[in-house]
């Protein structure tokens, strides 16, 4: 199984397991993947089995096409995301005409859109540049821009250069978050290997804050693991599902929060049509049982 993943403290909990032995490499290849943007295009193209997707972002890969299946509810931001800008610029409004820096078609462009909505104002009051993630302290240490969309771990350290915060996913409980999603067809042939994955999710969850786990996430972020917790703090990492009840009522949650998001982005004209999602919730037979043997 080929599982995208990128940059941000809510997929270090896969590394880690991996990291751990309990996804086993001769079954799985965690990928590192740039951004979202990145990881919806392989996914769509095939080169991904499973991504780790926000959920916006895996409305727009079934609007592409795509046939996903969320596994795992992985996490929820409650500050991890933001916009931020050049001191002198404290307030929304004072974007006006201004030049701001996020990737298209990502979650870093639902979170301007939502910012913008709070104040009133629409894309058109912006001047939007297309920088992808990794990019966004670079551009605005040379002026490229006057403000960024982003999020952990290039949200700090912006916040460290300098940068003011005028929006951020607390304004905005539960729309910005992240789940597993998997191939419908990869899924009903390898049944086994997601519950695998399940398993190893709850495992690597029960130790995510853990000294040993912060260290080798801080090590391979290139952070110190001081600055790597406090990013947690900016994050709720979910716990898998332990029953079908618990599952039922996690799906409802998430389900709701989606079929919202999806109304937002086709009354923006961000996406053709609103598609039923209660299919990304329709697991294959027989996996419920994998997951939760009686």
């Amino acid at each position: 199984m080929r599982v995208g993943a990128e940059l941000w403290p809510g997929n270090e909990a896969l590394f880690f397991a991996a990291g751990q032995g309990w996804l086993a490499p001769a079954d799985f290849r965690l990928v590192e993947m740039s951004s979202g943007f990145e990881a919806v295009r392989a996914f769509r193209n095939g080169t991904l089995d499973a991504a780790s997707l926000s959920y916006d972002e895996v409305i727009r890969a079934m609007q592409d096409g795509s046939d996903p299946v969320i596994l795992l509810a992985l996490d929820q931001s409650h500050g991890a995301a933001a916009v931020l800008a050049r001191p002198g610029v404290d307030t929304l409004p004072a974007l006006r005409g201004k030049r701001v820096g996020l990737q298209v078609n990502s979650v870093s462009a639902y979170l301007m859109r939502r910012a913008l909505e709070s104040a009133a104002m629409r894309s058109d009051d912006i001047q939007i540049v297309n920088v992808a993630p990794e990019l966004h302290q670079r551009s605005f240490e040379r002026g490229e821009v006057d403000a960024v969309a982003t999020y952990e771990p290039f949200r700090s350290q912006l916040l460290g250069y300098g940068a003011v915060e005028l929006f951020s996913s607390t304004a905005i409980p539960g729309e910005i978050g992240d789940v597993l999603v998997v191939r419908r067809d990869y899924l009903e042939a390898h049944p086994g290997r997601a519950a695998d994955i399940h398993r190893a999710w709850r495992r690597a969850r029960s130790r995510a804050t853990s000294p040993e786990a912060v260290a080798r996430a801080s090590t391979r972020l290139s952070l110190a693991p001081d600055l790597f917790a406090r990013m947690l703090a900016g994050l709720t990492i979910l716990d898998a599902p332990a029953s079908a009840a618990a599952w039922q009522a996690q799906r409802e949650q998430l389900l709701t929060a989606m079929t919202a998001i999806q109304g937002r982005l086709a009354v923006a004209g961000l996406i053709s049509k609103q598609l039923p999602l209660e299919p990304l919730f329709d697991w294959p037979d027989g996996l419920a049982g994998r997951v939760w043997p009686d």
